[in-house]
């Protein structure tokens, strides 16, 4: 039995899909037969992923760590999460490149630049920071990422899970994601004033390098070593100027006394957004307190 179409997507040139129960397949009584195919970096030894770490120098990438070696499928989009970096009383300012290259090595295709790690939760049992990012990753790749941080040597946990052999995707996908606002030389995000109950002034983040229509974004405490606990929301917007800005997302964020952030929620939005069209960020919380943001678009 053949698969309907999904969301209106069709199959990719060259698709074929699987069948069978074995290893792999899930089969639906009454249905078609799914393929259920993914890789993880995720096992019984590596319960929360793969240390990464930072170059010994402030704010450059170190060595990139392997991930997942080798890709077996052509994957479509890679679960993204980050941890174990939050510590009481510091600033762990810390930003994470996503790739991929030849397997056993070789130059990188970053695929998510920048994604903000910086104070994402070590407390047991919290997720840490999420991310989708819907993207094309060939296979028999190697999947890896490197970090860059504050402070020098640091070190985050990184889980991956590869969307992987789907019943039908979006043609064409995204084959990268572009950050915007990320501030390499401190290895943070763009500073953005909240408001107190309120929404803050819309703050310029940056100018859109191509035309995007999915969207996700980061957030850091700055340098801040003294993070409330609370619940923030976060509006990113496109348009002209301060006074004509359009909502295109709104995310909800935590924060932690112990300087943590764990989100964003949801995962991913879906806006239409032209090439060369500014991009914004607003702030909801209970303080004023600056905050970085990263908007990422692909």
């Amino acid at each position: 039995m053949s698969f309907p179409g999904f969301l209106g997507f069709a199959p990719p040139q060259g698709y074929q899909q699987g069948s069978g129960s074995g290893a792999g397949s899930v089969t639906i009584t009454g249905g078609p037969t799914l393929n259920r195919l993914s890789q993880t970096n995720l096992t019984a030894a590596a319960r929360a992923g793969t240390t990464v770490t930072a170059s010994a120098t402030a704010h450059t990438v170190g060595t990139y760590a392997s991930l997942i070696d080798p890709t077996t499928l052509v994957s479509y989009g890679v679960f993204l999460r980050m941890k174990n970096v939050a510590q009481p009383v510091t600033d762990t300012s810390m930003l994470l490149n996503l790739a991929y290259e030849d397997t056993g090595g070789g130059a990188q295709t970053i695929v998510a630049p920048n994604v903000d790690a910086g104070a994402a939760t070590a407390q047991a049992g919290d997720q840490g920071k999420l991310h989708f990012f819907p993207v094309l990753i060939p296979t028999n790749k190697r999947v890896s990422a490197g970090a860059q941080a504050v402070i020098g040597g640091d070190t985050v946990t990184v889980a991956v899970w590869l969307a992987q052999d789907p019943p039908n995707v979006p043609d064409p996908l995204p084959t990268v994601f572009t950050s915007y606002g990320a501030d390499t030389a401190n290895s943070r995000g763009t500073s953005v004033t909240p408001g107190s109950g309120a929404f803050g002034t819309w703050t310029e983040i940056g100018t859109t390098s191509a035309a995007h229509t999915q969207w996700t974004l980061g957030y850091d405490p700055l340098s801040d070593v003294t993070v409330n606990t609370a619940d923030i929301v976060v509006e990113i917007g496109a348009g002209p100027n301060v006074g004509a800005v359009t909502t295109i997302g709104t995310f909800g964020m935590s924060t932690g006394s112990a300087e943590v952030v764990s989100g964003p929620f949801p995962l991913l939005v879906y806006a239409e957004v032209p090439i060369t069209t500014k991009v914004w960020a607003r702030i909801a919380a209970a303080d004023v307190e600056p905050r970085g943001i990263i908007i990422y678009g692909s």
